[in-house]
């Protein structure tokens, strides 16, 4: 009896059914998974750093649950092991999706880490009202080049890594045009919404200058919605305590803001294309411009 209970109260949970306001509820779907609190018309899609895990998936729910705005709701993304930029932004992306068709009207991206890349390049599918980026990697070849001369600092990664080098020598790509596709900072003329950036200058895993590279960027492609946070901090920020909890939520929220965020202005006639449709024309790019999910299209 214990059995069939449990299963009817995943299939619920699931479906949307059911979730409580101030609780991050499980919520599995055959594309993706993760906890969730009541859905409302704002909603915060966030993503924990490191490898897949279901207990930081939750933690990052509540860390996210007790500093959020009473108007948000919290969707924290469990992402699946794969090749990096592959299934695991797939996945934020739908998760995205289902939230549009379970009520929400806009969604904020915010991610640490692994899960700050990933939020970066999910946002070149949908429309996120902004991106919150916490010590996120942006450049692979200067990450991968990184990686080789510490190797100990990313032995958890290796599986990973070969995943996705494995991949990239299956499309028949070299390595320089495999880096820059899989890299947010080679899509940042796509990104034409506020984007804030926190980093600390101690980080020894992620280094400061990948975040400098986006900020730079996005200047360069004129988006004034661009927040710059950098302080003496080793990676893992603590975005739930002073200076940065006041932060984030001034971004959210800043003062006099109709829609509760500065709208950021890159050049959206120019950027307004996905990657995979503007066919290597962007001039920010190295790369050939083709999107690490293939075909997948934007909400």
């Amino acid at each position: 009896m214990r059995t069939v209970i449990f299963v009817l109260s995943i299939l619920i949970i699931s479906s949307g059914w059911g979730l409580k306001a101030q609780e991050c509820n499980l919520v599995v779907k055959d594309s993706f998974r993760g906890f969730v609190t009541q859905i409302k018309p704002k909603m915060l899609l966030v993503i924990h750093g490191g490898l897949s895990s279901m207990n930081r998936s939750y933690e990052m729910c509540k860390k996210v649950l007790s500093i959020a705005p009473d108007d948000y709701g919290i969707a924290s993304l469990d992402f699946s092991t794969s090749t990096i930029g592959g299934k695991e932004v797939e996945e934020a992306v739908l998760m995205a999706q289902w939230l549009l068709k379970e009520g929400a009207k806009s969604i904020g991206l915010l991610g640490e880490s692994h899960g700050a890349y990933i939020a970066l390049m999910a946002s070149l599918y949908i429309k996120p009202a902004f991106v919150i980026d916490i010590a996120g990697p942006t450049d692979m070849a200067g990450m991968y080049a990184y990686f080789k001369k510490h190797p100990d600092l990313f032995k958890d990664w290796i599986k990973a890594v070969e995943m996705t080098k494995a991949k990239c020598v299956e499309e028949e790509k070299s390595e320089e045009t495999c880096l820059a596709e899989l890299s947010p900072v080679n899509y940042a003329g796509f990104m034409n919404f506020p984007v804030l950036i926190v980093h600390g200058t101690l980080d020894k895993t992620v280094p400061l200058e990948q975040s400098l590279k986006l900020a730079r960027k996005l200047i360069r492609f004129k988006n004034k919605g661009i927040w710059l946070f950098i302080f003496p901090e080793e990676h893992n920020v603590e975005f739930s305590q002073e200076p940065v909890k006041d932060l984030i939520l001034n971004f959210i929220n800043p003062k006099g803001e109709k829609d509760g965020v500065s709208e950021g202005t890159a050049d959206q006639k120019k950027h307004k294309t996905l990657p995979e449709q503007a066919g290597g024309k962007g001039k920010d790019r190295k790369d050939t411009g083709s999107s690490p999910l293939g075909t997948l299209r934007k909400e």
